[in-house]
Order: C-alpha cells, then structure tokens, then sequence
C-alpha cells in the first residue's frame, strides 16, 4: 500500500456511505427543485450527478464519481481513477487507520 496512490484504493465504508448518502441529498434536490426549476442541464447534470455519487458507493469506486458510470462500462485495465477533494481525504483517513499500528507509525 505504500507505493499505491490513494485514489486507486477502492473506499472502505465511511467513502461509500458518504458516496451514496451524496447521491441520495442529490436526488432529493432533484425532486424538491424539479426540471422547471432547474432547467434542462441543471436538471439532466443533477440527474447524472447523483446517479455517479451512488454508484460510486455501491461498487465502490474509487477517486472522483465523475468516472464512476464509465468506469462500469470500461475493462478493469482501462477504468480511469482520479482524485476528488472531497472523498478522497475520506478514503485516505480510512485506508491509514486499517493499516497495523506499527505500519501507520511509519514515515512515508
């Protein structure tokens, strides 16, 4: 894990809660708003938004949800991960309280 670069780690359960808890807040807004509200791009973008924060969560994607519906229709060796400030911090925070205590010690 040491060499790995953390928006590849797949998250763990708080990064996918937080994922798919988005998707939901997201969808809620969706609805709350409606298409007259939002407009079509706002409407559709808020749609694909959601969707990726869900999905991201329950297959658990890692790095930014953006690539998360792609990811589904990509082979395991071309799936793009990037990083995303706001769950990849969560990732991170997770990953290095799994490791062993005398591991997490360490400087990287």
């Amino acid at each position: 894990m040491h060499n790995q670069d953390i928006s590849t780690l797949p998250p763990l359960f708080y990064g996918r809660l937080a994922r798919m808890l988005a998707g939901v807040i997201t969808a809620g807004v969706v609805l709350f708003m409606g298409r007259e509200d939002l407009g079509g791009w706002g409407f559709w973008g808020l749609v694909f938004l959601g969707l990726s924060f869900f999905i991201a969560g329950l297959f658990a994607v890692p790095g930014c949800e953006i690539t998360a519906i792609p990811n589904l229709l990509l082979p395991k060796t071309s799936q793009i991960h990037c990083f995303c400030p706001i769950f990849t911090p969560i990732d991170k925070l997770e990953h290095s309280l799994q490791q062993p205590p005398d591991e997490a010690l360490e400087p990287k």
